[in-house]
């Protein structure tokens, strides 16, 4: 008997569109009985498999169309979409290029092949994908979208702000793109077309929780502390369990004070993608701060030297409640904790921990001792270097005795989130270099280091930065310095631990762990604060800074 399979073909296809997949498959198996290698019938029972989640069945049929039709695009497309959707990357990648092979000016392609590059952070062949795909379709928002997306993580933020542009003039409607631009608008402290940007998207769809959220924070950044939180508090009230709105009314709380609710709030980073990253599975149970004098805990720091260097001072008051205490920090600061803090065993990632029964993260320790130890502990200094480090570093120094010492920092890590507006140009300490009885010591590390010889060629900046090898040899150091000027960074940290007078630069969105509108730091006595007056303003800051410092020296 013979059948009609193209007029068979016809109706799957539209049974498909229509969403009727169980008649399609018959149409398309009554072809296959007559036909069983008929590559549109494979090619719409993969796509029927891949809409209902059945992955192996799509791969299977994808993977026979290619083989009866090598230059069946679509095929080779839709193979890499089942492996992009089961996280085979490099698979969905050679996919992808198997099909551009064959149809090397088709957007939907490159755009596809940009995602799976992005997922493998090659942020390099992402970013010529997208461009490909808007060459070949100029209306392609979504790849602009991804483009803005991809500049604003490499730190290129004109070019994330004219994407982010390009995709709203395309989709003037779309709460995703809105968002997008907002919160890039929200970054460079231009919080008011930031806030417009949001509450546009919540017209469109007043219960949004990413704008609600994202309102709130560009509302935080802004420094508005109620509406801050009553839009985080909003976009918790419609979805009780969205993270990024917990993690964010963790900040509003511990940036007002509120330890209380802020630290138990503070446990919801586990949940965010970049701490779960940094979670450990351990088997044993995580300590609650309760008396164990029977057991071993190791405490783990999760996060950046800066905060290790902050919240290790807590560690003192765990001394009494558990009966050994195993500490683990970033290598850099290992001899440097190992001579100060009192513990059982210091250790580094990756090193042996030996038995323990209990664990907690660093930072957890605030919530764990509350309220019992509700008050900052701020006894400084409570970190120093081993007095041999001294003699080994420091004898051959030129220290001009006569002036007075300041040791300088103006960058931190470049990865930071926000260190494109914490950190600042070297530049403006120029005018701090015109005072007369000052010698000036660069404490800076890290690739920005080298910025200082070329402004050694005109003002007397003594480099340090060969001779820090160690958190241990910049604390040797900072022991013979009169003062120490540092943009929000671990050395600020590490001065305001060891007690050395310290001036902290901060932008206007600052961390949480600053508060708000304070000169001085509970967490650091011998600290004071200059606060950006708005969004970007250092030259203010640091007429402050130079005003201060005259005054300084004329009474010194």
């Amino acid at each position: 008997m013979t059948i009609n399979t193209d007029d068979l073909l016809k109706k799957a296809a539209l049974c498909i569109a229509e969403g009727k997949t169980a008649e399609a498959t018959r149409f398309c198996q009554a072809v296959l009985n007559y036909e069983d290698k008929n590559v549109q019938a494979h090619y719409f029972l993969g796509k029927i498999a891949l809409k209902e989640n059945d992955f192996d069945k799509a791969i299977q049929c994808f993977k026979t169309v290619v083989n009866l039709n090598p230059d069946y695009t679509n095929a080779w497309f839709y193979l890499g979409k089942v492996f992009d959707q089961t996280n085979q990357q490099m698979k969905a990648l050679d996919s992808y290029y198997q099909a551009l092979s064959r149809q090397s000016d088709n957007p939907v392609l490159y755009f596809a092949t940009g995602v799976a590059l992005q997922k493998m952070e090659n942020v390099e062949g992402a970013i010529q994908c997208y461009q490909m795909a808007v060459h070949y379709q100029p209306e392609y928002w979504e790849a602009y979208n991804n483009l803005s997306c991809l500049m604003r993580n490499t730190g290129q933020w004109d070019l994330s702000l004219d994407y982010a542009l390009k995709a709203v003039s395309l989709q003037p409607e779309n709460c995703s793109v809105l968002n997008s631009l907002g919160s890039i608008y929200k970054e460079l402290g231009y919080y008011r077309k930031a806030i417009a940007c949001f509450q546009k998207a919540l017209r469109i769809k007043s219960d949004d929780v990413i704008t609600l959220t994202n309102l709130g924070d560009v509302f935080l950044a802004g420094r508005d502390i109620d509406k801050a939180l009553f839009y985080t508090e909003k976009a918790i009230q419609i979805q009780p369990d969205y993270i990024p709105a917990h993690w964010h009314r963790a900040l509003i709380w511990l940036i007002s004070g509120n330890f209380k609710d802020g630290w138990r709030e503070y446990e919801w980073r586990w949940q965010t993608k970049d701490f779960q990253s940094v979670q450990r599975n351990y088997t044993q149970p995580l300590w609650d701060g309760g008396e164990q004098p029977e057991k071993t805990l190791l405490i783990w720091a999760e996060q950046g030297v800066g905060d290790a260097i902050q919240f290790v001072r807590y560690v003192e008051r765990v001394r009494n409640r558990v009966g050994r205490i195993i500490l683990e920090v970033p290598a850099t600061i290992h001899r440097l904790i190992s001579h100060s803090i009192n513990v059982d065993k210091v250790i580094s990632p990756g090193e042996e921990s030996a038995k323990f029964d209990l664990h907690i993260p660093l930072l957890s320790l605030p919530r764990a001792l509350y309220p019992t130890d509700s008050d900052i502990p701020n006894r400084c200094p409570y970190l120093s270097p081993p007095t041999e480090a001294d003699s080994e570093l420091t004898s051959d120094i030129d220290w001009n005795e006569s002036e007075f010492k300041v040791g300088i920092v103006w960058a931190g890590n470049p990865r930071h989130a926000n260190d494109h507006n914490r950190s600042c140009p070297l530049k403006y300490f120029t005018g701090l270099m015109g005072i007369p009885g000052i010698s000036f010591y660069s404490l800076q590390k890290g690739p920005r280091s080298t910025e200082v010889k070329d402004m050694a060629i005109n003002y007397q900046i003594h480099d340090l930065s060969n001779r820090l090898q160690s958190f241990t040899d910049t604390a040797v150091v900072m022991q013979n310095l009169n003062l120490v000027i540092s943009v929000d960074t671990a050395v600020a940290h590490l001065a305001g631990a060891l007690a050395v007078p310290t001036w902290l630069l901060l932008p206007f969105n600052s961390d949480w762990r600053w508060f708000l509108d304070r000169s001085d730091s509970p967490w650091y006595p011998s600290m004071r604060i200059f606060r950006q007056t708005k969004p970007g303003d250092w030259d203010s800051l640091f007429e402050q800074v130079s005003l201060s410092l005259k005054q300084l020296i004329s009474s010194t």
